[in-house]
C-alpha cells in the first residue's frame, strides 16, 4: 500500500513539473499586440474591423461595412470585445480621442514604432509607422506599414493596419 501512495505522489509531481514547463515556454512566446491595451488609457471610442458581428455586449455599436463589421465601443470596454471576437476575426482596430501631436508621438513610443512618412493636407497631419509589436501589415511603397495616426483640430485618431474608418 505504502508503494502504490508514493507511486500516486510521483504521477502527480511528474503532471505539476510538466505544467511548469508549459507556463514557463508561454511567457516566451509573442502574444497578439492590440491597440485596446493603449485605448483604457484614454477617454476613447475603439472601433474594430471584424468580419464578425456577434458580440453580447449589449452598448456595442455595430454597422455593416461591404463584407465586414465595424464595432465600436467605449475603450473601457474594448478589451471585452477583443476576448469576444478572439482575435481570430478581426481585420484592424482604431481608436479615436482628444489630445495632441505630442500624445500621438507617444503613442509611437509605446509601441516602438519607426515613422515611415508624414502627409499633410487639409488641415490634417497624417503618420504612417511601423510597430514590430503589430502582427498585421500592409507594404507602402514597398515599406510595412502596420500604423497609421490622422491628427486634427487636436483630436487623434490612431489605427492598425491602418484606419479603415472614417477619421
Amino acid at each position: 500500500m505504502f508503494k502504490n501512495v508514493m507511486l500516486g505522489k510521483h504521477f502527480y509531481m511528474k503532471k505539476i513539473i510538466v505544467l511548469f514547463i508549459f507556463l514557463f515556454c508561454m511567457l516566451f512566446l509573442k502574444s497578439p499586440f492590440s491597440l485596446s491595451m493603449l485605448s483604457q488609457n484614454y477617454d476613447a471610442t475603439h472601433t474594430f474591423y471584424s468580419t464578425q458581428k456577434n458580440v453580447q455586449n449589449k452598448n456595442a455599436h455595430i454597422v455593416q461595412n461591404g463584407n465586414g463589421f465595424l464595432i465600436s465601443i467605449s475603450s473601457k470596454n474594448a478589451a471585452n470585445i477583443l476576448c469576444e471576437l478572439n482575435g481570430k476575426n478581426i481585420q484592424g482596430e482604431s481608436f479615436c480621442f482628444d489630445g495632441t501631436e505630442d500624445d500621438a508621438l507617444k503613442l509611437l513610443h509605446k509601441l516602438d514604432a519607426q515613422i515611415v512618412k508624414k502627409e499633410c493636407f487639409n488641415n490634417f497631419k497624417i503618420v504612417y509607422a511601423y510597430s514590430p509589436k503589430l502582427s498585421k501589415h500592409v507594404l507602402m511603397n514597398d515599406k510595412k506599414i502596420n500604423i497609421q495616426i490622422a491628427i486634427k483640430n487636436e483630436v487623434i485618431t490612431i489605427g492598425t493596419p491602418i484606419i479603415l474608418g472614417s477619421y
